[in-house]
């Protein structure tokens, strides 16, 4: 009986080991499943490009004329302007004013009559000694005599020099006493009333030209480099919107003091604007072609700008220098990012690097 129980009871454990074989294979499909790769994340690119397009500033300056003086006396005085007006328009080398000093003509008048004094002992010395060196080839003069006479008329023309040395500073003093317009211009200021005592540097007249006026402006560095004299930019005048065309005529070379700015001088056209106007220029930045990135792109990482990288099908976080910003986009130069390289700029919530991608059109 046992005998023939044998192939029962093995039939029933090949059962039971089979049955548990099938139950065992759901488990293990759904965990080859979970080990799958999740979903990929859909997100949007654009392709980087190039952008040569030099950036433009206005910056804002006054017109002023390019020849500007305060004239000042050199000596001291009573000031007379001889009857000189705000607004006069004077030319170059006109009498503007005249200072009374007492001691300047009786100066210059002693430092004459010294040049003649010294003129007459001077010939009057030449001579002697011309006779001493006669009387001594014909041995009636010792040669002491004649050296004597000879130094006192090389003394008395010493003398005579710097005579006419001082009679020169005088006459450049008393000259100081007149002063005179060094260029064309018209009178915008007079500090001092005729009558007044002036002193020696002290402005007097305040004179401008009035044919030719500039602009001044301070600009970045980077502004400045693209700059050079000759060069044309446009001017827009604040208030009617009206355009001039103004040269570059200086450009500083070097900051000033602490200052991070850069003077520049540009020349107006004659004419075209007033002492005073409030004017705008347009100057471009002389820069190296950069990338044009969109700002959606761009995220910050452990402090500094990044972006996802699309690169087959996969996404990588490079480190993105924006240098400026132009409207909805960051200009970053070439290096790691480079022109074709695709980027990220919808999509980045969930987004790490190294996740698969999925780009929509």
């Amino acid at each position: 009986m046992l005998h023939q129980m044998r192939p029962v009871s093995t039939i029933l454990i090949s059962t039971l080991l089979l049955f548990g074989c099938t139950e065992s294979n759901p488990g293990s499909l759904a965990a080859a499943e979970g080990e799958e790769s999740p979903a990929l994340a859909s997100v949007r690119v654009a392709v980087l490009d190039l952008d040569s397009d030099p950036d433009t500033l206005r910056f804002a300056g006054v017109a002023m004329p390019s020849e500007r003086a305060s004239l000042t006396f050199q000596v001291g005085g009573v000031l007379s302007r001889k009857g000189l007006q705000l607004g006069q328009t004077v030319v170059a080398g006109e009498l503007l004013a005249t200072l009374y000093n007492p001691e300047l003509q009786p100066a210059l008048q002693a430092a004459e009559a010294r040049l003649n004094e010294l003129s007459a002992q001077l010939e009057q010395a030449q001579r002697e000694a011309s006779r001493a060196r006669q009387l001594h080839e014909r041995g009636v003069m010792s040669s002491q005599q004649r050296e004597q006479l000879e130094s006192a008329a090389q003394r008395l023309q010493a003398a005579l020099v710097s005579a006419e040395a001082g009679l020169r500073q005088r006459q450049q003093l008393a000259a100081e006493a007149e002063l005179r317009a060094p260029f064309s211009g018209q009178v915008q200021g007079l500090p001092v009333e005729s009558g007044e005592f002036v002193a020696v540097g002290q402005p007097v007249v305040h004179l401008t030209s009035v044919e030719k006026l500039e602009l001044h402006v301070s600009i970045p560095g980077e502004w400045a480099q693209g700059l050079h004299p000759g060069q044309v930019v446009e001017v827009w005048a604040a208030g009617t919107g009206k355009t001039l065309q103004a040269e570059v005529h200086e450009v500083a070379q070097g900051q000033s003091g602490q200052q991070a700015l850069y003077p520049v001088r540009l020349r107006l056209p004659d004419g075209q604007a007033r002492p005073g106007d409030s004017l705008q220029v347009e100057l471009p930045r002389d820069a190296d072609s950069r990338l044009r990135v969109p700002l959606a792109a761009v995220l910050r990482h452990a402090g500094e700008p990044a972006v996802f990288r699309v690169r087959d099908s996969h996404v990588e976080r490079v480190v993105a220098r924006v240098v400026a910003l132009r409207g909805e986009w960051a200009m970053v130069p070439p290096g790691e990012l480079q022109a074709g390289d695709r980027v990220v700029y919808a999509g980045l919530s969930r987004l790490l690097p190294g996740d698969r991608v999925e780009v929509l059109p």
